[in-house]
């Protein structure tokens, strides 16, 4: 899934590049952009998580939670008194407003960071001669 949204990034940062900035983008115009799509992509992977676990199957989560609590019992290597401390982890992170607010902050990092590299290699900035014409 990560060679899916470093794709559509890089896409997205070549598209802006070309027809909105006239082939010419700084880095650090790449670098915002690159957040500016973070941004909207957390917004749309939020409502996404908030549909999928209200509206499309409001059982998930508590399967969820089964489910990784049974793999908890089932492994071997850890030690029954971290199995209290593991279960209270996975009640607080899968609420659905704490899993709304990491797909939207998740995805701005993310951006950034795949954003900090590929802008890079995406900025083309104007030469001097460019600019004489």
């Amino acid at each position: 899934s990560f060679a899916v949204g470093i794709a559509v990034l890089t896409y997205c940062l070549i598209a802006y590049r070309n027809e909105y900035m006239g082939g010419y983008a700084s880095y650090g115009r790449l670098l915002l952009m690159a957040l500016a799509i973070g941004f909207v992509a957390g917004i749309l992977s939020a409502a996404f998580t908030y549909l999928l676990y209200t509206v499309i199957d409001p059982e998930l989560i508590e399967k969820t939670k089964i489910f990784a609590q049974e793999r908890i019992m089932n492994n071997s290597r850890i030690p029954e008194s971290m199995h209290d401390d593991l279960f209270e982890r996975i009640e607080k992170s899968t609420s659905i407003p704490r899993m709304v607010r990491t797909a939207i902050v998740g995805q701005i990092i993310l951006n950034g960071i795949f954003g900090l590299i590929i802008a890079a290699f995406v900025r083309k900035e104007e030469s001097s001669a460019d600019n004489v014409r």
